[in-house]
């Protein structure tokens, strides 16, 4: 799994491996099938989420007492543990859109995604 922080000046967000507008211009969210999860940070949880992903974050804040920040570092880390993420693309994207820095949200793409035909 790789994780990386983007900054961007626009709120457009593409995803990686199909090429699909995620978030567009006016805010709009639309998930493309590779999308493993949406965090959001000023909400406190997932505006999107694959099956699994939401019960391993809650016990996560369960274990460290609903700290936010601490319970996704961890979450992080037990995802990293598992096979299966070794080719997930973990982003923080930040943008200074709305005021100094702030951050966006976290999007996590699977980029060995393979539609079926």
């Amino acid at each position: 799994m790789q994780n990386v922080e983007l900054f961007l000046n626009h709120t457009n967000l593409f995803c990686p491996v199909t090429g699909q507008k995620i978030i567009d211009e006016d805010g709009n969210f639309t998930p493309s099938n590779t999308l493993v999860y949406c965090f959001i940070d000023e909400a406190g949880g997932f505006e999107y989420a694959k099956e699994g992903i939401e019960s391993l974050f809650e016990t996560c804040m369960k274990e460290k007492e609903e700290e936010l920040e601490e319970a996704y570092a961890l979450f992080i880390e037990k995802l990293e543990e598992k096979d299966e993420t070794e080719n997930w693309l973990c982003m923080t994207i930040n943008s200074n859109i709305v005021g100094p820095m702030e951050q966006f949200g976290k999007f996590c793409f699977d980029m060995n995604y393979n539609e079926k035909i």
